[in-house]
């Protein structure tokens, strides 16, 4: 239940415990990967997902975030015009980070090709230990902003498109991001979520990256070892057929079939009425799902580049 889940005027009922919590940055992404692609039963679940015609995201450079990453310049001229910017620490500060900017903006997608060569890339412009540094309140001192200076640019006032923001907002955020800008293409958000659910009788009052990335460590470790006892184990899936929610359901069947579970895991997949996504409707019907088309839907763009190669 992150906040972008949440309907204005939708009570959540008292019997249900909602989860949210953090998934961003490169450490809990490439934990969440670790599942898919890093563990011994790594194999098995690719072999299910070709079953299951269930995408696993490559790694890959996100042009995305090299687009958005432009908007950080905002920042930088703000900084230009303030006092204490104008020496040394944050006037070296302010190149370094343009530096940054400019590099990733025009990096071509050809040279990354694994994260070696990203963290590679990456340690050139700013020193290493850049994953613990990645929130709002800590990213500028990647490049060597004073804490004061990098607090202060964070809430400077900005107007975007007549509503009244902050430079935070408007885009350091996407300077946060863009340490990510290499990595697995999708989001990745449901399955974080219901692996900590599965683990964790109840939600986590403020889950820390460490916590997360913790939690998807010790769920691999399940897989390879086929140790599932004390995992809470859902006997009903309900998804909206994105990427997160298709790998969801990966999960879910393959411990399903580990487990010999006395029933079979039922999943009601919500898909758009729009008619690119008849064929996806077919294809989840014959593999025992449950279909139905909601008219209420807004996902149907994500939903068709999650299936693109079957619609």
């Amino acid at each position: 239940m992150p906040p972008f889940n949440k309907i204005n005027g939708v009570p959540i009922p008292d019997t249900v415990r909602p989860f949210s919590v953090p998934v961003f940055g490169p450490n809990i992404l490439n934990s969440i990967m670790d599942i898919f692609v890093g563990s011994s039963s790594a194999s098995q679940i690719h072999d299910l997902a070709n079953e299951l015609e269930v995408k696993i995201p490559p790694y890959a450079l996100s042009d995305f975030l090299q687009k958005k990453i432009v908007r950080v310049k905002v920042l930088l001229d703000v900084a230009r015009t303030r006092q204490d910017c104008a020496g040394v620490p944050n006037s070296d500060a302010i190149v370094k980070c343009e530096r940054w900017i400019e590099a990733f903006h025009e990096l071509n997608r050809d040279a990354i090709t694994n994260l070696a060569a990203w963290h590679s890339f990456v340690e050139k412009h700013v020193q290493p230990g850049w994953q613990q540094k990645l929130h709002f309140d800590k990213v500028l001192s990647n490049f060597g902003f004073l804490d004061d200076t990098a607090k202060e640019l964070a809430k400077h006032p900005y107007e975007d498109d007549g509503k009244q923001t902050t430079l935070e907002q408007h885009c350091l955020r996407w300077l946060a991001k863009s340490f990510s800008g290499y990595g697995p293409i999708g989001c990745l958000t449901d399955v974080a979520n219901l692996v900590f659910a599965m683990e964790n009788d109840t939600p986590p009052s403020n889950a820390s990256e460490a916590d997360v990335v913790a939690c998807m460590q010790t769920f691999a470790n399940r897989l390879h070892a086929g140790h599932f006892e004390g995992l809470w184990i859902p006997e009903v899936l309900v998804m909206d057929c994105e990427l997160d929610d298709m790998l969801s359901w990966l999960l879910l069947e393959y411990i399903f079939r580990r487990t010999n579970q006395p029933n079979k895991l039922k999943v009601l997949a919500q898909l758009p009425t729009d008619p690119d996504l008849d064929v996806a409707h077919g294809q989840l019907g014959r593999l025992g799902l449950e279909v139905f088309r909601d008219v209420g839907s807004r996902n149907a763009e994500a939903v068709k580049s999650n299936f693109a190669s079957k619609a």
